[in-house]
């Protein structure tokens, strides 16, 4: 009995230490599930994605209970839970609210745009950012990052990637973030909406891959940051162009953002850029 009852209480402390909550993000006001969430814990580099079904499974094993369970969604109210708490929704629905939209009125002023073009437009094949799941697993759902500065009012038009290399036997799924700046580093999601892609080898055109987000009214002054993510494992790999010596920035989910010297990922953006500088943030073209 002594030989049964210690290996019982082994096993049970090893249930108790190992814990993997599963569960399924929902929109609360549509009742339907949300794609491709990032479930991390705040300022830290674990996490997880959910999928296409909004399912998902995080291993909380070994983690402070008191450490908060972060799920950020453009378009929903931030969800935060502490590990304690979240536990005790294993097998659930986890619901995010959305936001309440605001609408404004709107003042249309005669207004001059230009074309601009910024960031970094190497399509260099030796100097490069490779994304391969196969031989990372965890850290090739990181996210990279660049830094744009919009001195005058400007709208996005498209924000462009050069791809050294593309190899992949299915189509490779893409989130596009882009973040206001404190103190140097990204901050804030300032979309109201996700902007996920799936990008297949015939959508790049001479080395580089297009996104058209002019019907979106994006409009930017000042410091912001373009980030990019791969959310779901694929077989193959890509090679993201990058220049030496400019500044890039990457973070594994929630974690803090870090500074990248010695080289910055070939994203680079079409604007249109009012040189009247207005500083009225919701006119439309």
């Amino acid at each position: 009995m002594k030989i049964y009852s210690t290996l019982f209480f082994l096993v049970a402390a090893s249930a108790f230490h190992a814990q993997v909550v599963s569960g399924t993000i929902v929109s609360k006001n549509e009742n339907q599930p949300i794609p491709y969430v990032k479930i991390g814990i705040e300022k830290k580099s674990t996490g997880t994605i959910s999928d296409e079904k909004g399912k998902f499974s995080i291993d909380l094993s070994n983690t402070d209970p008191l450490q908060k369970i972060k799920i950020e969604v453009p378009g929903y109210d931030l969800y935060q839970e502490t590990i304690q708490d979240f536990k005790k929704y294993d097998q659930q629905k986890i619901f995010l609210t959305e936001k309440t939209k605001n609408i404004k009125e709107i003042t249309i002023k005669p207004k001059k745009l230009v074309d601009k073009n910024w960031g970094v437009n190497t399509k260099t094949k030796s100097v490069i950012y490779s994304v391969n799941p196969e031989f990372d697993k965890k850290s090739f759902l990181g996210e990279t990052a660049l830094e744009f500065n919009a001195k005058k009012r400007s709208k996005l038009k498209n924000i462009n990637l050069n791809i050294a290399s593309y190899v992949s036997t299915e189509p490779v799924l893409m989130r596009y973030s882009i973040y206001s700046e404190k103190n140097g580093f990204p901050d804030k999601n300032i979309l109201e909406e996700e902007i996920t892609v799936k990008l297949t080898e015939d959508m790049i055109k001479d080395g580089t891959y297009t996104l058209d987000v002019s019907d979106r009214n994006i409009w930017l002054q000042g410091k912001f940051f373009i980030g990019i993510q791969f959310l779901k494992d694929f077989d193959g790999r890509i090679k993201i162009s990058a220049a030496l010596f400019r500044t890039g920035f990457i973070r594994e989910f929630y974690g803090d953002w870090q500074k990248m010297t010695i080289a910055a990922p070939a994203i680079n953006i079409d604007v249109k850029m009012d040189k009247n500088g207005s500083n009225n943030m919701n006119e439309d073209d």
